[in-house]
């Protein structure tokens, strides 16, 4: 069985900081990629693109060039910087930073800049260029606006008047002294927000509460794998259903700016994500149902088969989770930074995340057909055949759930402009997507061998049908390890990225080692998949049932190596989190290649019939 829960979550996936959030009071949220994170302590890092809201409470943002940003109670403002690339070797610089207060008051100090380099304020109705200046700028809630400078000068255009009051807010001002402006606390922008903030944390406790259970489950106990799978199910669409209420927030945010190419935007973003999580939805309820015809079954293999069937759907409901996580970060930066041609390419990864959900649940939905076909099976061989093609489609859709999971992270990298990142972690994508595709195929030898089975006029051909398919389970559920393995890669990598970026050199370092062991596992689990998906072919091609036979117990043996690789990437993968320096340890994840999982050179065909095989018999 297989029943990994990755829906990813990484706040702030190899971002360049540019700037903190250096003091608070009250409740302030910060939304970075998507995730939104109610801040707790400071210094709290700034990355392009991000959103600061502060609603009964103020913070002061101190951005990498100096400047001083103080939020007055009940505001909304998104951060965004644009880089050109100049001189021969093609260096970035900055170019600009803009700032969109789209609710509540902003007091600034920027410092003085060269000429090209400048800091862009923009409300509904004006846009102010600031090269050296302080002063305010506000927002209400029906779009109307505030400028004023105390000092400097500013290049401002459009509607605007002066504003009442041009003292900075107290930031240092008890929480429980804080008044709210009732019309910007109970104004869309912001209601929606704390909407999407609660979803969200109801989301990731779902999905923690069902991690914790497939962890403490026995793969052994049918029953409890079930019910587990429709946890992890409800909780991938939990998370889907929370990104629709973060997309309705950034359609809110152009309706606000009054820009009509944004809401364009952004209202396309919103429509694709409510059908992602509709799917979702789908692969939920198909997941309870399966579960629920698990815990009735009649017999032991029957209730397997629907098990197999309802991990298969909660995978689909994974991967159409990680295509909304993706979809409803690309959406943020194109909207906040206008910037169509840069988000292309990590729009092409969901594209392909939304694709893998789509394999996912067609191999989802053949293993339900084989759940149903075992239980109306008429002879043992034929139930236990069905059986292997519902473990094998359950292993396609496994695999392409863990492949989706790393098109959501490549997307999420891309959006950050981050190449380096970009580039380690692509590395890893085809060879899961490989993977995947290999599983599928795998799965569909299975699903064509159960059906021979049911149709065999004698025990021996059923019999020896039986073998062939389960060696095909076998190298789907290798396949599907190896997938996971490169998953794991991926992930390490972005978290490398992560320290990368937050400044932490040695805890890079380190994470760097775990990394590198956790793509050596995942090269490991590779070969493992491969020699099972060789004995696979010989079991199809096989002259007699002992050459079946021992081609499937092979694939078998080969499939828990491909598992136990993948389990050591994923232990390496998870040293990359730690975050107490003291406590990270590299070259924990697992035994190297040396000390296990010396696996045989890949087997094409050593027997190289040419004739016959056991699905013939």
């Amino acid at each position: 069985m297989v029943l990994p829960f990755h829906v990813f979550a990484s706040s702030d996936l190899g971002k360049v900081r540019i700037g903190n959030i250096t003091a608070f009071t009250g409740e302030v949220f910060v939304r970075t990629n998507g995730e939104w994170d109610r801040l707790g302590k400071t210094p709290h890092p700034i990355y392009s693109s991000d959103k600061v809201v502060t609603n009964r409470g103020r913070a002061e943002v101190s951005l990498a060039d100096g400047e001083v940003l103080k939020l007055d109670t009940d505001s909304n403002i998104s951060i965004s910087q644009h880089k050109e690339k100049t001189g021969v070797f093609f260096k970035e610089r900055v170019k600009s930073t803009q700032i969109d207060v789209l609710l509540g008051k902003i007091w600034f100090d920027i410092q003085s800049r060269e000429k090209g380099n400048q800091i862009k304020f923009r409300t509904p109705s004006m846009t102010a260029l600031i090269r050296g200046a302080s002063g305010v700028a506000e927002t209400n809630q029906r779009g109307e606006s505030n400028f004023g400078l105390i000092s400097g000068n500013a290049e401002a255009s459009g509607y605007y008047e002066n504003p009442s009051d041009m003292n900075p807010p107290d930031v240092d001002e008890y929480a429980e002294n804080l008044r709210s402006d009732s019309g910007r606390a109970n104004s869309d922008i912001q209601k929606l927000v704390k909407k999407a903030v609660q979803r969200q944390r109801a989301a990731k406790r779902a999905v923690a509460d069902a991690t914790v259970r497939i962890k403490k489950t026995d793969e052994n106990d049918i029953r409890e794998m079930a019910l587990a799978a429709a946890a992890k199910a409800e909780a991938a669409s939990a998370q889907a259903a929370a990104d629709i209420l973060s997309a309705q927030a950034v359609l809110t945010d152009a309706e606000q700016m009054k820009d009509e190419d944004m809401i364009t935007k952004a209202q396309g973003f919103l429509n694709d994500i409510m059908d992602i999580a509709d799917r979702a939805a789908e692969s939920a309820q198909m997941t309870v149902q399966m579960a629920d015809a698990a815990l009735s079954a009649t017999t032991p293999e029957i209730s397997q088969a629907y098990a197999e069937a309802a991990m298969a759907f909660s995978s689909a409901a994974e991967a159409n989770a990680n295509a909304t996580n993706a979809a409803v970060n690309v959406a943020e930066i194109t909207v906040s930074d206008n910037d169509e041609e840069g988000m292309e390419a990590a729009k092409g990864e969901v594209e392909k995340a939304k694709r893998h959900a789509e394999k996912a649940s067609a191999a989802a939905q053949n293993a339900a057909a084989q759940a149903r076909a075992a239980a109306n099976a008429d002879t043992p061989e034929a139930v236990q055949a069905a059986l292997a093609a519902a473990v094998a489609n359950g292993a396609a859709a496994s695999a392409n759930g863990e492949a989706s999971k790393i098109n959501a992270i490549i997307a999420k990298a891309l959006s950050t402009k981050n190449s380096d990142s970009v580039l380690k972690i692509q590395n890893t994508a085809g060879r899961a997507e490989g993977m995947a595709e290999e599983a599928f195929v795998r799965a569909e030898n299975a699903s064509v061998l159960a059906e021979r089975a049911a149709n065999a006029t004698t025990k021996a051909g059923a019999q020896a049908v039986l073998i062939v398919a389960k060696a095909q389970a076998a190298a789907a559920k290798a396949q599907s390890a190896a997938a996971k393995a490169y998953a794991a890669a991926a992930k390490a990598n972005a978290n490398v990225a992560v320290r990368q970026a937050s400044g932490d050199d040695r805890g890079a370092k380190l994470a760097q080692v775990e990394a590198n062991a956790a793509e050596a596992h995942a090269s490991i689990s590779t070969r493992a998949a491969q020699n099972a998906s060789g004995y696979a072919e010989i079991a199809l091609k096989a002259l007699t049932e002992k050459e079946a036979t021992d081609a499937a117990d092979d694939a078998d043996d080969a499939f828990g190596d491909a598992e136990q690789a993948a389990n050591n990437a994923e232990n390496a993968a998870n040293n990359t989190e730690e975050t107490e320096e003291d406590s990270f340890t590299p070259g924990t994840g697992g035994a190297s290649p040396t000390e296990k999982h010396q696996l045989p050179p890949i087997q094409t065909n050593p027997f190289q019939h040419d004739e016959g095989s056991a699905s013939d018999k």
